[in-house]
């Protein structure tokens, strides 16, 4: 069962399919290690628990689906309200180095970028195996306002470097990717803004906490003259929605959903470091746009 987002992302997957006229295939889990919070007040709702798990058929892969779950009120049923994959296991001794190619958003589906993300850092266990709550949890989620500002530009005025975060994959990485989009005639947007319930903010083991962003991404593309267009591959996420059929376009607007999970290092001000976000292929929700006259 889901909710919130998630069930948002999942109803968009489902028009898609039937947009598309396909069907998709249920992904199962295994292997579940459960993060779950100790609960002080017994009165205290939403509640809330996460769990690590490896796709069935994938359970050598380094990396993991990490869902959250909520319970708004007592005896409520508990669902899923947010998931993002994550390396949580170290370079193999017999791997030189392993990149995880992630696909580039509808732009150009056929095309691939290859990224290296970090390792998840142990969570802090309590003698019971709980993982306790960051008590700064209020400070620790504006680390989730930053990510957002930092993905909202026009390209290619992007700025890769930003003293809140650290250099990598999902941050100098993507703001120079999506920089690499600029295209004469034609002026592209994205606006980024957080969304969804504040998720549980983890103590790491490191003393630094663990923060879930949940965002909605819109991404505007206008020619400059009424000649500038745009197209999209046939068959795309983006042109399913538009009709199909890979038309050109004088002005498209696209609404994505995207999660992050960022480290927050404790003392801040010190930099953040973005671990996994699926920056490179958000979850498309919708698209519209404007025919040339």
């Amino acid at each position: 069962m889901q909710t919130g987002v998630l069930l948002k992302e999942s109803l968009a997957v489902y028009r898609l399919y039937r947009e598309a006229n396909t069907g998709g295939s249920a992904t199962h889990f295994t292997k579940p290690r459960y993060l779950i919070p100790a609960v002080k007040d017994p009165k205290t709702y939403p509640r809330f628990f996460a769990v690590t798990s490896k796709k069935k058929g994938e359970e050598d892969d380094r990396s993991s689906v990490i869902f959250y779950f909520v319970q708004p009120e007592a005896g409520a049923p508990w669902k899923a309200t947010a998931d993002t994959s994550a390396v949580t296991e170290p370079v193999k001794e017999s791997a030189a180095s392993e990149a995880s190619p992630t696909p580039e958003p509808a732009e150009s589906e056929e095309d691939f970028v290859s990224v290296e993300p970090k390792q998840l850092p142990d969570v802090h266990r309590d003698a019971s195996g709980a993982v306790p709550l960051s008590p700064t949890a209020a400070s620790d989620r504006s680390a989730c306002n930053d990510f957002a500002e930092y993905l909202s530009f026009t390209v290619p005025h992007g700025r890769p470097v930003d003293d809140r975060f650290t250099s990598g994959a999902f941050t100098s990485d993507v703001v120079r990717h999506y920089n690499g989009w600029a295209t004469d005639g034609l002026t592209r947007r994205f606006s980024t803004k957080t969304t969804g319930t504040p998720l549980p903010v983890f103590r790491l083991a490191t003393g630094g906490s663990l923060v879930a962003c949940q965002f909605v991404q819109e991404y505007h593309a206008e020619g400059e003259t009424p000649s500038d267009t745009m197209q999209f591959g046939e068959g795309s996420e983006i042109d399913v929605l538009l009709g199909g059929g890979g038309e050109s376009w004088r002005k498209v607007d696209v609404v994505y959903s995207m999660t992050a999970l960022i480290e927050v290092p404790p003392g801040r001000p010190a930099a953040a470091t973005v671990l996994a976000c699926d920056c490179y292929a958000p979850q498309t929700l919708s698209a519209t746009g404007v025919r040339p006259d």
